[in-house]
């Protein structure tokens, strides 16, 4: 076989395989559901990626500052103790009539 054959040989089945990638390439372009699919399921990594890492985030926010929300959760008890101790108070010290 002479070189230019071969040459010629050689563009035309890097011709062919470059036709196949781009008709390759229109297809999944052409396909609406595979693509839609894809989103959803690049979608629902994404969301669960983010959750996982919101969730590990407020474990560690919650263990560093668990002394301040128990402290505060104590001091909103006592608070409402106390107003509805009050306010049993007033209506037992009232007078009838």
């Amino acid at each position: 076989m002479p070189a230019d054959q071969e040459s010629l040989t050689a563009d035309i089945e890097r011709s062919r395989a470059q036709l196949a990638g781009s008709v390759a390439e229109l297809i999944g372009r052409a396909d609406v559901k595979a693509r839609a699919r894809a989103s959803v399921t690049d979608f629902q990594h994404r969301a669960a990626d983010t959750t996982a890492r919101l969730r590990q985030d407020g474990n560690e926010l919650a263990r560093r500052n668990l002394p301040q929300l128990a402290a505060a959760a104590a001091a909103l008890l006592a608070v409402a103790a106390l107003v509805v101790w009050r306010a049993a108070g007033s209506r037992r010290h009232r007078p009838r009539g």
